[in-house]
């Protein structure tokens, strides 16, 4: 009972330290503007791979990417990865 106790406090305290935000903003026509943010214990890749997560979700038929940037920010030392862009769905 213990250890069962002591490993879901474990995992709920590291999940707690892998943390992302998605907002999607509707721009009319289909069109969408995404934007990932991560904190430190992501890298860019885990952002890109959840900014076409959610853009696959908005779009379910496909979509084009009308713009996209890396928004990498620093905060105490530490990076923030980032990512925006704007999509056209199908």
């Amino acid at each position: 009972m213990k250890k069962t106790l002591l490993i879901l406090l474990l995992s709920f305290g590291l999940s707690s330290c892998v943390n992302h935000s998605l907002t999607n903003y509707p721009m009319g026509d289909g069109r969408f503007n995404i934007s990932a943010r991560g904190n430190s214990f992501l890298d860019q890749e885990d952002i890109k791979k959840e900014w076409y997560k959610e853009a696959s979700k908005l779009c379910p038929k496909g979509y084009s990417i009308e713009k996209i940037e890396e928004k990498r920010k620093r905060l105490n030392g530490y990076p923030k990865p980032g990512l925006e862009g704007v999509i056209n769905c199908k």
